[in-house]
């Protein structure tokens, strides 16, 4: 059986210690003194990259890939504690790999919750994950559809459009030899390729996902285009 209430309370702790974190540094600052060395180290073992400001560049920020902040963090069918839960993880810190987001039914005053697509596909409240801020840099709403095209071509031949920004991912389809023209109307954070994690979603010729590191955009993400 999941505590629920015991989950929340130490979610909640963490969450606090971390804005703690996050905060320091800048009530430091404007006093001149030293930040206390517990708070710049997030109080506890890998926080760091949870202390960080919630304003932050593109190439800091994992994208997609969050870790869960309690034990035993439920999975839901639906973006409502009251839903059928799919699936358990179980461990504090797991890696998820979240599509996108959407507003639901409020956790401790927090309505985000985050589509998983990896472990387990599911909804989890953003409560009990490590983004710092709500939505995620880098997370699109599900379901967006934003009016922006830009058309960029391909540096490599026969480059798969894939269902989602992984390469693990199946193809709906491939894109011609090199310099193929592609579409695109927003980008996402997904698996790195070459230390470039930024995917753009095609609108043309194939609806799907392709890797920004084999497109000609100069850098990533392309200045203009959106976060989908």
């Amino acid at each position: 059986m999941i505590d629920l209430r015991a989950a929340r309370s130490a979610a909640g702790r963490i969450r606090a210690r971390w804005l703690l974190a996050a905060i320091a540094p800048l009530m430091a600052a404007a006093v001149g003194v030293a930040a206390p060395a517990s708070a710049a180290a997030g109080g506890h073992a890998g926080s760091a990259a949870a202390a960080r400001p919630a304003t932050v560049r593109p190439a800091t920020v994992a994208g997609v890939n969050l870790r869960t902040l309690v034990p035993h963090v439920p999975v839901h069918s639906r973006a409502m504690t009251k839903s059928r839960i799919v699936g358990v993880i179980k461990t504090r810190g797991a890696r998820v790999t979240v599509a996108c987001y959407v507003r639901g039914v409020p956790t401790a005053g927090n309505p985000i919750w985050y589509l998983l697509s990896w472990p387990i596909a599911g909804y989890v409240t953003a409560f009990y994950l490590n983004s710092h801020s709500d939505p995620a840099f880098g997370i699109g709403r599900c379901g967006a559809k934003p009016h922006f095209s830009r058309v960029y071509h391909t540096l490599v031949g026969h480059l798969a459009v894939r269902v989602g920004p992984w390469s693990y991912l199946r193809a709906v389809g491939y894109l011609g030899g090199f310099g193929s023209a592609v579409r695109i109307n927003c980008y996402a954070y997904g698996q790195r390729v070459d230390r470039d994690a930024v995917w753009y979603h095609a609108s043309w010729p194939h609806p799907g996902w392709v890797a920004g590191f084999y497109l000609d955009t100069g850098r990533d993400p392309a200045p203009g285009v959106p976060v989908c």
